[in-house]
């Protein structure tokens, strides 16, 4: 055996590794370092799929050419063959641009440290193993191959080992944020929930609180455990924290509840959404309704599945809420409406669209209202007030107009957003991938959605031709002319047609935008 070839073979092996499995680690964070991150994920399951298809071909190749003269050399330049083969396929996908990008992590990083040491002594005792034996180096050279079977199986077990671990090291930054905020007195601790418009209401609340307090809120959508671990490093003595709170199962919100010990609260709203890990309705209101068990201000919309509890100051349209908005008026400049909070009227102008988010800024008002916020200091938010980027974000691309609603997409938020549109002068395009993680509603609604938009839309860009075959159906269910849907397999190749599909003066509301892993 020649051993050059061998200690070749290693470090070739072991340098690519990491290359060949990235996009596994990416599904991998995408999904919360849960295993189905890798296989439910359409995307890196497809990578899988090719990477393991070539491996298995060469391997073919391989065992044709067992037979010829020279075989070794043979091998050889097979082995260089598939390992060129491999590290473009896996270039490509590295290249390709994701809305969230694999972070490195302190826990990515130990993971990446855990399986390349596994990946290494692996390779290694089976190269020993086969020099040791003095077998021939025709067929050590099949280990290449061979190794690429394992690489996947071999990060699902690393990463089932590390787990318990990792989540005893979550726990240690989680009791840190509980130091820092569970039994803070002196901080007004105000939490937000809902199925939609947290993150709005939790901004514009900020924005509101301003005037008058120093303000700490969480970052983004960190809205979990964690997020509350990442925003207790930011505490710098503020006056008020303002926490999102997400849900996906039962028991979520109790945990964030022990972790901040909230005063004040929020509901924005309940709709169907998060049902694959609900499994119903009824679980989702159960959960977000504990957001109202504090002891201060409660403030929640007055909207479908949203209970009626004694001391909660509700808000909408309703002239016996707390918080009423009345006349709304929206177009392409914004929305003028009139506010009621308690005994007092606002006439106000803000450049948010919808009427979702004059909801949210009620939510908002009250909340500030009740915590020393003067009218006119509100007035002058709701003013100023400046979108939530992806949330009904209009932008302006020479004479189109493009509504922004990317970020999200529940039954609620669509219709909203399709209401908007028909203020728009001009052809109206919506360009919608559909709406997931309604579980066993989730063809029902999107069918729903086609015949909203069908009311509204002069020209539909599908994307995925199986997600949105719902959409597709209710939109001719309305008459909708089906020359003027157009489906596409993803958005890259819708965008290549857009200067074919979309004119100048169009008003386009891009609604949602599905994940990576799907």
């Amino acid at each position: 055996m020649r051993y050059s070839t061998v200690i070749l073979l290693f470090l070739f092996s072991t340098a690519s590794f990491l290359f060949f499995i990235k996009p596994y680690l990416h599904g991998l964070q995408l999904y919360g370092y849960k295993t189905k991150g890798i296989y439910k994920s359409k995307l890196f399951l497809h990578n899988f799929i090719l990477q393991t298809g070539i491996a298995v071909a060469f391997l073919g190749v391989w065992i044709l050419y067992y037979f010829v003269l020279f075989r070794e050399i043979w091998g050889l330049i097979i082995t260089i063959a598939y390992g060129l083969t491999e590290f473009f396929t896996a270039y490509g996908m590295a290249k390709k641009k994701f809305k969230k990008p694999l972070k490195y992590t302190k826990r990515m990083i130990r993971l990446i440290v855990c399986i390349e040491l596994v990946y290494i002594a692996v390779m290694a005792a089976g190269l020993c193993l086969m020099t040791i034996g003095n077998i021939e180096t025709y067929f050590c050279l099949t280990y290449t191959f061979l190794i690429q079977l394992i690489q996947l199986p071999l990060l699902i077990i690393v990463n089932t080992v590390v787990t318990p671990f990792e989540k005893l090291n979550n726990k240690r930054y989680i009791s840190k944020a509980k130091k820092v905020f569970k039994f803070n007195d002196n901080l007004i601790k105000i939490a937000i929930t809902g199925s939609y418009g947290k993150t709005s209401v939790k901004n514009y609340l900020e924005a509101m609180l301003k005037s008058k307090y120093s303000v700490l809120s969480t970052k983004a959508s960190f809205n979990t455990p964690m997020g509350m671990a990442y925003t207790a490093d930011e505490y710098a003595g503020q006056d008020v924290l303002i926490a999102e709170f997400g849900a996906r199962h039962i028991g979520d919100i109790q945990e964030l509840i022990d972790i901040i010990n909230p005063q004040h609260a929020i509901l924005t709203g309940i709709t169907a959404q998060h049902l694959e890990t609900f499994y119903n309705l009824d679980n989702v209101i159960e959960e977000k309704h504990k957001i109202l068990g504090v002891k201060g201000i409660k403030v929640a919309a007055d909207s479908e599945n949203v209970r009626k509890i004694n001391g909660v100051l509700y808000v909408g349209k309703n002239k016996d809420d707390y918080c009423v908005s009345d006349t709304v008026e929206f177009g392409e400049d914004g929305s003028r409406f009139i506010m009621r909070i308690g005994e007092n009227t606002l006439i106000l102008k803000t450049a948010l669209l919808g009427e979702h988010n004059v909801l949210n800024l009620q939510l908002a008002a009250a909340m500030a209202f009740n915590l020393g916020v003067s009218l006119g200091e509100i007035e002058d938010a709701i003013i100023n007030m400046k979108p939530t980027p992806h949330r009904l974000e209009l932008i302006k691309s020479g004479k189109m107009n493009i509504l922004d609603d990317t970020f999200n997409c529940n039954p609620v938020g669509a219709e909203c957003a399709i209401n908007v549109l028909e203020k728009f002068e001009g052809r109206k395009v919506v360009i919608t991938p559909g709406m997931i993680e309604l579980g066993a509603a989730e063809r029902t609604e999107n069918y729903l959605l086609g015949r909203k938009i069908a009311l509204v839309a002069d020209r539909v860009i599908l994307i995925g031709a199986v997600r949105t075959k719902p959409i597709y159906e209710g939109l001719l269910s309305r008459g909708f002319d089906s020359d003027k849907i157009f489906v596409f397999d993803t958005l890259e190749k819708a965008k290549s047609n857009f200067s074919i599909l979309l004119s100048e003066k169009d008003t386009v509301l891009m609604l949602n935008d599905l994940p990576d892993v799907y």
